[in-house]
This record gives structure tokens, sequence and C-alpha cells, in this order.
């Protein structure tokens, strides 16, 4: 009887782990292709934000209500699914709608102009505050420019001058 007890008991802990183990594959079949539709979504949310609505102004695809949105954001999941790569979709788009599509155009041609000209922009402006800043940190008169019968003047606003400077604001 003793014997007869242990047999059933050791059925029944592999009968345990065998429905444990079908429980967890199960449970795996069911959550693994969620998590994968779940990565395609975001990377479609993601290439659809590069993407501009070719009808709504300034609004990205992933943003868009309008229908032919809605379809883009469609083709690029059946791209996805089909196992294109986010370059391969954006330049599918590209052909199909121009480049005005695409969030950030490629760096050719005009567009590099434009890339480049805020840059140069910023550095002419930046060489001109130095330039004008040395420029007035010189004498602001040469002495030879001045009038001699003046002298007596330009030292007089000299001695009054040195004297504001050193005193305290009020």
């Amino acid at each position: 009887m003793g014997t007869n007890w242990m047999t059933v008991r050791m059925v029944s802990d592999r009968s345990r782990w065998a429905l444990a183990g079908i429980l967890l594959l199960l449970v795996a079949i069911v959550l693994v292709p969620r998590a994968a539709a779940q990565g395609v979504d975001e990377e479609a949310r993601t290439i659809a934000k590069q993407l501009q609505c070719p009808v709504c102004e300034g609004i990205s695809v992933a943003d868009s209500p309008s229908p032919l949105a809605t379809q883009m954001r469609e083709v690029i999941r059946e791209k996805l699914a089909a196992g294109e790569g986010r370059e391969e979709i954006l330049r599918y788009f590209a052909e199909r709608y121009g480049e005005t599509v695409l969030g950030s155009p490629p760096i050719r041609g005009f567009t590099a102009i434009a890339w480049v000209m805020p840059y140069l922009g910023l550095l002419a402006a930046v060489g001109f505050v130095v330039w004008a800043v040395r420029r007035r940190s010189g004498d602001p008169l040469p002495k030879e420019s001045v009038d001699p019968s003046l002298d007596r003047y330009v030292e007089e606003v000299d001695r009054v001058f040195n004297r504001v400077r050193d005193e305290p604001l009020r």
C-alpha cells in the first residue's frame, strides 16, 4: 500500500510539472506575438513621426487625423511586417510624395545650404561683435584728429570724467 501511494504521488508530481510546462508554453504563445506587435507598433509610430502629412500642414503622419495619414500608418505597419527597414520605408514615401514629406530632408543640394546658413550667420554675427568690440576698445579719438585749440576743454572733460568715474552710484 505504501508503494502505491508513492507511485500515485510521483505520477501526480509529474503531471503537475507537465501541466505547468504546458501552461507556460501557452502563455508564451499568447504573449510573444503581442510583444512583437507592440514592437512593430512602436517602430511604426517612430517612422510616422518622421513623416509630414501631405494633407495637414505642419503635422506628422503619427498625429494627423486625416484618412491619408491613416493609410500611410497602415502602409508603414505592412512594410515593417514584411521586413523592410526604416530607411527603405522613408525612401518609399519620399519617392511617392516628394522629399517635402520627410520631417528632416536629406542634406544635399539646396537643403545643404539651408542646413549650413544658420551656422554661418551665427559665425558672422560673432565675428562682427568681436570686430566691433576690438575697434571700440582702442582710443576713441586719435590725438592727431583733435583740434589743438580744444586741448584745454578736452583736458577738463578728462578730469571730470576721472573724478565722476571713481564716485559710487547713488
